[in-house]
């Protein structure tokens, strides 16, 4: 009885949860590269690049512009965010969404 607590101890504190699979948008302008941006934007701290799957560090929200697209209709919402790469800021992306399209 023992060991079997001791061996039902081993597998509990040995197992991993594999939750690290995100959704992402995906978005491709006819090259090889594919940008995915996680699906909990604007909520993100990064993104990558289909098929290097590295993660590139994105700063926080550095302008937030809205442009209203009238009575019926979300208005457009601009975030600019910047690139960094090794502690250096390296580029910088502007995402437009309006409503639930990104």
């Amino acid at each position: 009885m023992r060991i079997f607590f001791i061996l039902l101890f081993i597998l509990v504190s040995c197992t991993q949860v594999y939750s690290s699979e995100k959704d992402y948008y995906c978005f491709s302008s006819g090259s090889k590269s594919v940008l995915l941006v996680p699906s909990e934007y604007p909520n993100i701290n990064s993104i990558m690049y289909y098929p290097f799957m590295k993660k590139i560090e994105l700063s926080t929200t550095l302008r937030i512009e809205e442009v209203d697209m009238g009575d019926n209709a979300k208005p457009e919402i601009y975030r600019t965010v910047q690139e960094i790469i090794d502690n250096k800021v390296n580029g910088q992306y502007r995402f437009m969404s309006q409503g639930y399209i990104l």
